[in-house]
């Protein structure tokens, strides 16, 4: 009777549940599933959609008009907007690199290189490097190169570290760490659509490395450095 009263009647115990299983949902890396899972358990076990219609509860075209049913109904329809643009968001977030924007991040990269500003390398570090580039792989596809000097690189977006290594013949190998990984990619050496006239470049990955051998294209310039794939 009193107004109190009226407030506290306007939450039930469906609309509990459903700000329950809303506010309990974090922010972690299985945001999509958990999310899904926690609208599904709210909609199966507490009627979210087909809430009981009584004759109380009937308009004229026979549809509920219960306060409970509108605000469900609209919070379902939110939840499926919403979890439906979360589901396109995450999946854009974390789906793998594609090759033309790795090679848009690496021209970019490309553009911070100066030849007058290498770290030079110890044979300490020459050798730990190069016992890295064998171990996945590089090495047993490049042949006749030799390691000058490094820099670290600012990265750009979706790439965590970036470096690079200068090599002879005026080529460049980046390391780059990217925990989304490069669609098409793998342990072989693959040619990227390089759209930079006079410049090759060639790409593998191993785990959330990418590797990336940029340089001059033609027959006396990076290609040259490429082994043949073996053959069984």
């Amino acid at each position: 009777m009193s107004e109190p009263k009226r407030e506290k009647n306007l939450y039930d115990d469906t609309d509990r549940h459903l700000m329950a299983a809303l506010h309990s949902v974090k922010i972690p890396r299985d945001l999509r599933s958990r999310l899904e899972r926690a609208i599904q358990i709210a909609s199966q076990e507490h009627e979210l959609v087909d809430v009981p219609v009584t004759a109380e509860q009937s308009s004229v075209q026979g549809r509920p008009n219960s306060v409970f049913w509108n605000r469900r109904s609209a919070i379902a329809a939110v939840l499926a907007a919403g979890v439906g643009g979360l589901a396109l968001g995450v999946q854009q977030f974390y789906q793998p690199l594609s090759q033309s924007q790795l090679v848009v991040y690496t021209q970019t990269l490309l553009d911070q290189v100066e030849r007058n500003n290498w770290q030079t390398l110890t044979n300490a570090d020459t050798v730990e490097i190069k016992r890295w580039l064998q171990d996945v792989g590089f090495l047993q596809q490049v042949r006749n190169v030799t390691l000058v000097g490094v820099r670290r690189l600012k990265p750009p977006s979706n790439i965590r570290e970036a470096t690079a290594y200068v090599l002879d013949s005026k080529s460049v190998l980046f390391d780059l760490v990217i925990d989304r990984g490069v669609q098409r990619l793998s342990h072989a050496l693959t040619e990227l659509q390089w759209s930079r006239s006079g410049i090759a470049a060639f790409a593998m990955s191993s785990q959330n490395r990418t590797l990336v051998f940029a340089g001059p294209a033609g027959s006396t310039g990076i290609r040259k450095h490429i082994s043949p794939p073996q053959t069984i």
